[in-house]
């Protein structure tokens, strides 16, 4: 039987997806965000962490945080190139949303990359 919309978000905001894509995506980073907290520093407290994001998230009162800008130069006279760095809680976040569009929308549509449909 298929989950329902709300059984599918729910499911992959659950803490157990949530601690996976910590794991599997996140924990090996060295990219800290705005609020500078590496992923050893947030491995200590995940459990309550991903409680809370799973909480808030399926309450709809999830916000996320601003990001961390950081800018690599190019070279002499040149704009530098800038990346948005996000939160750890963000990215664990972000991943788990992505997973879920992902997961609710592959039926629906051909996820052909855009340079194979321009070169037919």
């Amino acid at each position: 039987m298929e989950l329902s919309v709300q059984g599918q978000f729910s499911k992959a905001f659950s803490k157990a997806e949530l601690e996976t894509i910590f794991i599997d995506n996140i924990s090996t980073s060295n990219a800290r965000g705005i609020d500078n907290v590496s992923a050893e520093n947030f491995e200590k407290n995940l459990e309550k962490k991903l409680t809370t994001i799973s909480k808030k998230v399926n309450q709809g009162t999830y916000n996320f945080t601003k990001y961390k800008l950081k800018l690599i130069s190019k070279g002499r006279g040149k704009v530098p190139r800038e990346l948005s760095i996000p939160s750890i809680r963000d990215r664990v976040t972000l991943r788990a949303l992505c997973n879920f569009l992902i997961e609710r929308f592959s039926k629906s549509g051909d996820t052909q990359l855009p340079q194979f449909v321009v070169k037919k």
